[in-house]
């Protein structure tokens, strides 16, 4: 059984491939292009735990990820989205790190999504088993860069990669975290 510090770490970890980093204008991270393959993962946490997204509830609620330290996005609305900030810049000095995010549906399913940086390559795992909609699988991706845009309206964090084009990770609309 999980202490809530491990829980909130499970959660915040989404897993994306990473290797040879470059910035540009946007806050661009650019990693080389690998493949991507589907399969239940685990991803480790900065304690040396191991982390596996289907031992999170079925019903995974906002509060409940919120309270577990995940970085959550409802409808425009973003916690902790400080440590996706962090996660970035650990990104850009080559520092390993990972993170979940979570984010909702409009019918309000969950999709746990983890970032994993292991110092020399990015993985990103998608997790849709939680939403009644989607496909029902959890499928890792290698990828190359992540995108932090910023709009009139608000916040976008874009995922890229292989099979993997334009993910749109978290969006924080303007004044709502």
């Amino acid at each position: 059984m999980f202490n809530n510090k491990a829980l909130i770490l499970l959660i915040l970890c989404s897993t994306i491939g990473f290797t040879a980093c470059a910035k540009s204008k946007q806050q661009v991270i650019k990693c080389e292009s690998v493949k991507n393959e589907t399969t239940a993962i685990e991803a480790k946490i900065s304690g040396n735990e191991k982390i596996i997204t289907e031992k999170l509830p079925k019903e995974y609620k906002s509060d409940t990820a919120i309270n577990n330290g995940d970085i959550v996005g409802v409808h425009g609305k973003g916690y902790n989205i400080e440590k996706l900030d962090k996660f970035i810049e650990n990104l850009e000095n080559k520092q390993k790190d990972t993170v979940r995010v979570t984010t909702y549906t409009t019918e309000g399913d969950a999709i746990v999504n983890i970032l994993e940086f292991s110092g020399a390559e990015l993985n990103f795992i998608v997790d849709t088993t939680r939403d009644n909609f989607g496909s029902k699988k959890t499928t890792k991706y290698k990828a190359y860069e992540i995108v932090k845009e910023s709009k009139n309206n608000g916040v976008y964090y874009i995922v890229k990669g292989d099979n993997l084009d334009n993910y749109p990770l978290i969006y924080v609309a303007k004044n709502s975290q």
